[in-house]
């Protein structure tokens, strides 16, 4: 709504006042106590590392295929990538106070809910990314319209979160998780059958599947981890537990986004004598993909819109293919996981 009847910098803004709000109640009510044991030392050289090579990686992902992946910057670039993380890794293995405690990870359990978290993470930054999209370019919504269109899903997060919690306590926090995955897995496939002539309760159908799957995930994934942490550990498991989530939503985007494109444009070509680069300017600018295809074929507005809402569907299929995979790798993994204790 605010960027309909605002602009889209408020969406920045309207989180000011609930971060002081939030930092207030903190406050007032948070109890606040010295330590009496010697801090641990902040991990720098990690931090660093992991801000060279986290955004290496994500660039690669989301480049290489645009220098060709054996070009002499691919090739450079991912060699650099591993050496950065091999240094990390060798780094949080040597050093006393971690970013990441990797003997956490002994704990099956611990495992298992901070992979279900990466997965959860990949899954919706990737469907919050192509989803608006479809919104926009297939059922012609404004920001208003893809806002309440995107409602169901967030809505439903809210809603079954507290029978989330009652569902741990009676059989357990990875089941939970599972039936999150299939949930999760369901509402991808249902999407890769949306078309142009998909209905708005076919939409918000899948929505509502995807938000069942997402309350299933969020906060049981992370109580299956906690639940095989030491108390004393908890912060330190907290903060594993956020850097693997930003983590997969970071690479979740890459790989969403690099799916599409490809998608789209190779069909693009397909059906339109149109070379890569009047394609790539296309598929990256599906406001005004029409008018661009109109421009350079001669063809009518209404056709071109059409032809660029199939190739724009083509590769929203794929990307939902392959969250119908993600899903499924995260049931599986829980499954398994679970059955082995």
């Amino acid at each position: 709504l605010m960027v309909s009847v605002l602009s889209w910098h408020w969406v920045f803004l309207i989180n000011v006042p609930l971060i002081l709000a939030s930092a207030l109640l903190c406050c007032k009510t948070l109890p606040f106590a010295k330590s009496t044991v010697n801090q641990p030392q902040i991990d720098r050289a990690g931090g660093l590392l992991m801000l060279c090579s986290l955004p290496l990686m994500v660039l690669l992902i989301s480049e290489g295929g645009h220098w060709g992946w054996l070009s002499f910057t691919t090739l450079i670039l991912a060699g650099l990538t591993v050496v950065l993380w091999v240094t990390w890794l060798w780094v949080e293995r040597r050093t006393p106070s971690p970013m990441i405690d990797f003997d956490l990870f002994r704990q099956r359990d611990f495992l298992l809910g901070v992979g279900a978290n990466v997965l959860l993470s990949f899954f919706y930054t990737t469907a919050f990314f192509i989803m608006p999209l479809c919104f926009s370019v297939v059922f012609h919504q404004s920001g208003g319209g893809i806002g309440l269109l995107l409602l169901p899903a967030t809505l439903m997060v809210a809603l079954l979160s507290p029978v989330a919690g009652w569902a741990i306590n009676k059989v357990g926090s990875l089941k939970v998780v599972g039936f999150g995955f299939v949930m999760f897995a369901i509402s991808a496939y249902w999407q890769t059958h949306f078309d142009i002539i998909s209905g708005m309760g076919s939409v918000i159908g899948a929505l509502l599947v995807l938000g069942i799957g997402w309350a299933c995930i969020l906060s049981p994934s992370i109580s299956a981890a906690m639940a095989s942490t030491p108390e004393k550990r908890h912060g330190v498991a907290m903060g594993c537990i956020g850097t693997f989530h930003n983590f997969g939503g970071a690479v979740g985007l890459a790989v969403g986004t690099v799916v599409y494109y490809h998608a789209a444009t190779g069909r693009l070509m397909a059906r339109l004598p149109l070379s890569h680069e009047v394609s790539s300017l296309v598929v990256n600018q599906p406001e005004t993909a029409a008018a661009w295809i109109h421009h350079h074929l001669g063809t009518s507005l209404v056709k071109a819109q059409v032809i660029f809402e199939q190739s724009f569907l083509h590769g929203y299929h794929q990307v939902m293919g392959l969250l119908v995979g993600i899903s499924l790798l995260g049931f599986f993994g829980v499954w398994l996981g679970s059955w082995k204790k």
